[in-house]
């Protein structure tokens, strides 16, 4: 049986979630260091999102909670100050 475009769209958001969830983890580390979580929770946190207590406690359970979503939220917000120097201006457009 053939997959559904949801399917299709859902295995692709999930792929895009786990290898981009982990750059920008990397990324936000290099830059903030000791302070990164609080930076990333800073960054994601809405008044319609915020991440579980229990995300923070180290990079292995945060990794869990990002999905493409969050992961692209972490690039957007935070674009000059983490990826512009590597990705630069066409980087940005993709996100």
């Amino acid at each position: 049986m053939a997959i559904s475009n949801k399917e299709r769209v859902g295995r692709v958001l999930d792929a895009l979630a786990k290898g981009l969830g982990s750059y920008a983890l990397r990324e936000y580390y290099a830059i903030y260091q000791n302070t990164f979580l609080q930076e990333i929770d800073a960054t994601l946190t809405t008044r319609s999102f915020e991440l579980p207590r229990e995300a923070l406690q180290n990079t292995d359970t945060l990794i869990k909670y990002i999905d493409a979503h969050s992961a692209l939220n972490l690039m957007w917000r935070r674009w000059n100050d983490v990826f512009q120097d590597k990705l630069g201006h066409s980087g940005r457009s993709y996100t």
